[in-house]
């Protein structure tokens, strides 16, 4: 049986030995996020938010990628009104941008990833954001492999072809 997302990210750091503390999540923090933006979250990211999410703030990796807390996770029209002012460049993703939910970022917000929460045919994809937005994984599953393989390369990913 193969594990999940969660598991295979709590395994990889602590194997790592990386100081990032994480815990289960209680079941209505998740709620509260679900209804706050009226999404219905991915199985698996909504599994990591319950059970793998970090606790406490600037939760990262060696390399610096931040790992958000279930408080700072938020949709990317939220993230792009904040003091960093991202600026949404595709219009189809401005005009849904209430239904992606930025949960991780590089460097300081280099760059940073958010999923999409809202029925169709992106609902799970994980959205880079940085000079463009791009489609990188079509999963958490597959983002969390990707994570694993990059994580100390600068964990910049390609979009998908």
């Amino acid at each position: 049986m193969e594990k999940s997302a969660y598991q295979t990210l709590v395994d990889f750091w602590t194997i790592s030995k990386f100081d990032i503390k994480f815990g289960p999540t209680p079941l209505a923090g998740i709620s509260k996020l679900e209804d706050k933006y009226a999404i219905k979250l991915p199985p698996s990211f909504r599994e990591y938010l319950l059970y793998a999410c970090p606790v406490g703030v600037d939760q990262h990796d060696p390399d610096l990628t931040t790992w958000w807390e279930l408080e700072r996770v938020k949709s990317l029209q939220e993230e792009s009104q904040g003091h960093l002012g991202y600026r949404i460049k595709d219009l189809e993703i401005q005009t849904n941008a209430a239904s992606y939910l930025v949960f991780a970022d590089y460097m300081i917000w280099s760059w940073a990833w958010a999923i999409c929460c809202a029925p169709g045919e992106n609902y799970g994809r994980i959205l880079q954001l940085y000079k463009t937005e791009e489609f990188v994984s079509n999963s958490f599953d597959g983002f969390v492999q990707s994570y694993i393989k990059l994580w100390d390369k600068g964990f910049f990913l390609d979009k998908i072809e």
